[in-house]
């Protein structure tokens, strides 16, 4: 039959009550906190889950504001062609009233004057910027693509399709991109060099070619100006679609994560009053665990665990002593030795006469036929009293 020592059931008790205040603080710091998982270690495998999901919902959150100034742009740019539509449909009606044959040159000319004033207007729109970027300008958004050399003549210095830099790409969302521009060179030139052109007929009256060639481009630039309207307006409706897409997979991927890292209220305060209970049970188990004994040597005896040289003379066990709940002091240590008095029965067990030296109102040294025990610095007040004492016998 296997014999349990006294110090075995001991540091089986702590173990338990280290165990059960170990889950009691765990519950209590989600309880606190709002999370079941506070540290990488609580949920391995669901930090590494929130973590991806947490990269998922930043790249969505980048989409956003990438959708969100795409719009921008091409709102702008779309509200700019408007603006130039109403200009070329203006030059347009110049154009069918100067190819009449009855005007004068000097209403043809003043008609010119007109068809001039819209081309400053057209090329001055050309250079609008959104949020400090050219819109008609390509990739080369710093520099104005639209240069006017004199005399109502413009030239493009913008991105171009030789070059390779006439495209605006935006990422919207995982694996979609979108043009989000056109170009001076593609939209605005074609329809300048035609003003220019009508301007000139007009300004020496030649009238055939304002009706067969001049009202002809006018048309060709609105419909070039209105297809371009209505790509960015259907890319606009796009890019809100795609927008509510993102928004919807960042609200599931946040609540992946709280289903990960939040507390379940009702399951958490179940948890820390059981904890709680095992802990407050274990702790006064503990409490109640009778003491082992001490040999007359001062020495615990062997079937308590440990050696002589690490548990010395420990009267308290002898006398009946107590430990407080922390057992790290003892509370009735002034119920052990009274200064100049006999302490027979802690020295001896009762065996032999002792006598006490006391200094600074605490004993230090206890005499006895066994030899000088120097009392550890415990019973003075200090930790479990089992400290490193030393024996020393009289001569």
């Amino acid at each position: 039959m296997t014999r349990v020592s006294s110090f075995q059931v001991a540091n089986e008790s702590l173990y338990g009550i280290q165990s059960a205040y170990s889950r009691f603080e765990r519950v209590s710091a989600q309880l606190s906190t709002g999370k079941q998982v506070n540290n990488p270690s609580d949920d391995p495998v669901g930090t590494s889950q929130a973590l991806d999901y947490r990269q998922q919902i930043a790249e969505i959150d980048q989409f956003g504001r990438n959708i969100d100034q795409a719009k921008g742009f091409m709102s702008q740019t779309e509200s700019s062609l408007s603006s130039i539509n109403t200009l070329v449909r203006s030059a347009r009606s110049i154009a069918v009233q100067g190819a009449n044959d009855t005007n004068t040159q000097d209403t043809r000319d003043a008609l010119a004057a007109q068809i001039d004033n819209i081309i400053q207007q057209v090329g001055a729109i050309g250079n609008t910027q959104y949020a400090g970027r050219y819109l008609f300008a390509g990739q080369q958004t710093q520099t104005a693509p639209m240069v006017n050399t004199g005399s109502g003549v413009y030239t493009y210095s913008g991105g171009t399709v030789a070059t390779q830099d006439d495209k605006l790409i935006i990422d919207v969302g995982r694996d979609e991109a979108m043009k989000v521009n056109t170009t001076g060179e593609e939209t605005l030139m074609p329809l300048l060099n035609s003003l220019k052109s009508l301007r000139d007929h007009l300004s020496t009256g030649n009238t055939q070619t304002i009706s067969r060639t001049d009202i002809a481009n006018m048309d060709t630039g609105l419909g070039k100006i209105t297809e371009v309207r209505a790509d960015m307006g259907a890319k606009i409706q796009r890019l809100e679609l795609t927008k509510s897409r993102n928004d919807q997979s960042k609200l599931n991927f946040t609540k992946f994560i709280s289903d990960i890292e939040d507390t379940d209220t009702a399951k958490a305060v179940v948890e820390y009053q059981t904890a709680q209970t095992t802990y407050q049970h274990g702790a006064d188990i503990g409490q109640s665990h009778p003491r082992p004994a001490v040999e007359p040597d001062g020495n615990l005896p062997s079937n308590a665990g440990g050696t002589g040289d690490d548990h010395r003379f420990h009267p308290t066990f002898r006398n009946g002593g107590s430990r407080n709940r922390s057992g790290d002091h003892f509370s009735r240590r002034h119920d052990w030795f009274r200064e100049k008095h006999s302490v027979h029965d802690h020295c001896t067990g009762g065996n032999r006469h002792s006598a006490l030296v006391a200094i600074a109102g605490y004993p230090r040294t206890c005499v006895s036929d066994y030899g000088t025990l120097a009392i550890p610095p415990g019973l003075r007040g200090n930790a479990l009293g089992l400290g490193h004492a030393t024996t020393q016998t009289l001569g």
